[in-house]
């Protein structure tokens, strides 16, 4: 029953393309562009951060950005693991739209051919993981940081068939989850306190390297994923 419900739901929502192909070509921009569709969950986020500069606030704050790096290195982890489905784009023997606008080649490289499943979305994980920390800091920017991932992010990642309903869902579940340890259990926020009072008057060191990790959260952590493949190189070398 879920498997029909999510099926009709990708064919809902990916069976507009086509109408209007001015709408396809500004959707498959946002979602496209690292910077269009991360510049405005990390505009909220900065925002949240300068606008309560109190200990609390940043603590919250850093510990959703911590569990951000669990959440999307996580759900990269299971997508390459386990086979629940192929990716839509992917898949010869679905019935899909493809959208004019989209370059296939980058889909069709060796990489992307040995990983076909698409569950959970990372990208869907990594947006809804900010989102969420944001909202654990500001109601009102954390709204706004949910509508935008919702609307620019994750769905326009089923109407062009990167992903089903399913992808989309488990990414947000996934990002709830490892947000709620990381934001809510008192331990956790007490470290990131500890941390923070630990900088004192030295706080930008820990900004500049905050700046650093969200350039790399807007690739999806490619830096931080080629760094942990080198690993097992490197200590082979060191043998």
């Amino acid at each position: 029953m879920f498997a029909n419900l999510d099926a009709a739901l990708f064919h809902l929502l990916n069976g507009l393309i086509g109408k209007w192909p001015l709408i396809d070509k500004i959707v498959h921009t946002i979602s496209d562009d690292l910077f269009l569709r991360g510049a405005v969950i990390f505009f909220l986020l900065w925002t949240a951060w300068f606008k309560d500069v109190s200990i609390r606030n940043r603590a919250v704050l850093l510990c959703g950005l911590m569990g951000t790096c669990v959440a999307t290195l996580t759900s990269v982890f299971v997508q390459h693991s386990v086979m629940i489905h192929a990716r839509p784009l992917l898949d010869a023997h679905l019935d899909k739209k493809i959208a004019p606008v989209i370059d296939l080649s980058p889909w069709m490289t060796a990489e992307s051919l040995r990983h076909l499943n698409s569950f959970p979305s990372d990208t869907a994980t990594m947006y809804f993981s900010l989102a969420i920390a944001i909202a654990c800091s500001n109601k009102r920017l954390g709204a706004a940081a949910l509508a935008w991932t919702l609307f620019a992010i994750a769905l326009p990642r089923v109407y062009l068939a990167y992903h089903y309903p399913s992808d989309i869902l488990g990414g947000f579940l996934l990002a709830l989850a490892v947000q709620m340890v990381f934001t809510r259990i008192n331990a956790v926020r007490s470290a990131a306190e500890k941390v923070l009072l630990a900088f004192g008057a030295k706080d930008y060191l820990l900004q500049a390297l905050m700046f650093v990790l969200v350039m790399d959260m807007a690739n999806l952590f490619v830096g931080v994923r080629h760094a942990l493949r080198s690993i097992p190189v490197v200590i082979a070398l060191l043998h």
